[in-house]
């Protein structure tokens, strides 16, 4: 089912751990951090997309709305502390999250 919260879930047991509520559109891409271990960043088609620390349960950072088209992918960086967002405008748009 499509949904405005994220789920992140324990494979081994199928547990629920975190239940991020926040996006106002349906979440589109998640990724977790390379750098920040405990950081998850998603995209949704509210055009936003945040930044969530799982140790807290919350955001670390929020976007204002980047663009009229819904945001659809994210990528993270191997070797830097940032993020891609793509969105269904077709620009790619690269975020700094040091």
């Amino acid at each position: 089912a499509v949904s405005s919260d994220v789920l992140v879930i324990e494979v081994s047991s199928g547990n629920c751990l975190y239940r991020l509520e926040g996006h106002t559109g349906v979440v589109t891409s998640v990724a977790f951090c390379r750098h920040i271990q405990h950081w998850l960043v998603t995209t949704a088609e509210d055009r936003t997309f945040k930044v969530w620390d799982l140790e807290q349960g919350s955001v670390v950072y929020k976007s204002g709305i980047l663009c009229a088209a819904a945001l659809t992918c994210i990528a993270m960086d191997p070797s830097l502390p940032s993020v891609a967002v793509g969105a269904a405008d077709g620009v790619l748009r690269i975020f700094d999250l040091s």
